[in-house]
């Protein structure tokens, strides 16, 4: 993927809409590893201080084909739980802590969706309201006010594709007229420390010389979802 199509793409449809399609982010024979591959996606949106705090493997098969609800993604992983001022919501899903942090933490995250399938219209392909993460934080009453004056978006991406988007973004996806495997790996990136006392769980990121190091992780940043979930 060129400079310029990074410049003239990301830089206009990510800030106006919330999300931007790369059809051809990757060659099919070079789909691993992917974060390496998706890192000018994740630098051009955040910076050279990108890093991977999150990532997720979803599958929508026939066993797994249910309709998800439009919603926004609000809460992230931290080491532990902290009295912290803006930090509420807490929980633990999977034994990892998570939490709702202050809109300006997720206003400056970006998700990279790497498609190992191709995701069709009628297959459970994500759909999203353009715009809607500039809304901030929605309120039940605001999803609502946002689904019924905005008009959805089914993100058709091919295998080897990438969507990029903001996690405030509102999206969904319906139950597959077809189901069969569309599979996904959902990247989460972050570019500063969140403050406060509160730690990412965990951090996945570049060295000077541009390599992937995880040396300070304590398991897997990959966790595979037996969900839905777009």
């Amino acid at each position: 993927m060129s400079a310029a199509d990074l410049d003239l793409d990301l830089d206009l449809d990510l800030e106006r809409d919330g999300f931007a399609l790369f059809p051809s982010a990757v060659p099919a024979d070079a789909l691993e590893p992917f974060i390496p591959a998706f890192d000018g996606l994740a630098t051009r949106a955040l910076g050279p201080d990108a890093f991977v705090v999150r990532a997720t493997c979803f599958d929508r098969t026939e066993r797994a084909n249910w309709p998800v609800a439009w919603h926004q993604d609000v809460t992230i992983p931290v080491r532990e739980r902290r009295a912290a001022v803006g930090f509420d919501g807490w929980s633990t899903k999977e034994g990892v802590v998570h939490v709702r942090p202050p809109l300006a933490v997720l206003e400056s995250m970006v998700a990279i969706r790497v498609h190992l399938d191709e995701a069709h219209a009628d297959g459970g392909a994500l759909r999203v309201l353009a715009g809607t993460h500039c809304a901030g934080r929605l309120s039940p009453d605001g999803v609502r006010a946002a689904r019924a004056s905005g008009t959805p978006v089914d993100c058709v991406v091919p295998a080897g594709g990438a969507m990029v988007m903001r996690p405030l973004l509102l999206h969904s996806s319906k139950r597959a007229v077809r189901p069969r495997h569309r599979r996904v790996v959902h990247f989460e990136f972050a570019a500063s420390a969140l403050g406060e006392g509160v730690e990412w769980d965990e951090r996945l990121g570049t060295t000077p010389a541009g390599s992937y190091t995880h040396s300070s992780m304590r398991r897997s940043i990959i966790h595979p979802s037996a969900s839905a979930h777009p």
